[in-house]
């Protein structure tokens, strides 16, 4: 049992004190921050709740955006497979990169509306 829990029950600060091996003045202290914390925390859980609903909506809007670029990836056609030096590969990619960005963007603007 904690200090606050022993005092609730009838004990004094002494025999509280000597129960815990402690003072007095920090059987004190921890009465007293026992009952602070006791105090504040109902703001603390509504913080919390609230933190956790922002950080909920934060990771459903992340999954949604790689969803919808999935789908815009997903919905382009691949490049042809042929024999492509290293450079009109890396041209490749970077010509599908910025379809799909573009077809993002117009799904974006598309559910905004």
């Amino acid at each position: 049992m904690n200090a606050l829990q022993l005092f609730r029950s009838g004990m004094d600060y002494i025999s509280i004190a000597s129960h815990l091996n402690t003072t007095e003045a920090e059987v004190e202290r921890q009465i007293h921050r026992l009952r602070r914390i006791e105090r504040i925390q109902p703001y603390l859980s509504k913080r919390a709740k609230r933190e956790a609903k922002r950080e909920a909506q934060r990771v459903a809007a992340r999954r949604e955006e790689e969803r919808l670029s999935r789908r815009a990836a997903a919905a382009l056609p691949k490049p042809p497979r042929v024999n492509q030096t290293l450079e009109q590969k890396a041209e490749n990619r970077r010509l599908y990169r910025l379809r799909a960005r573009q077809q993002l963007r117009e799904i974006r603007e598309a559910h905004a509306r």
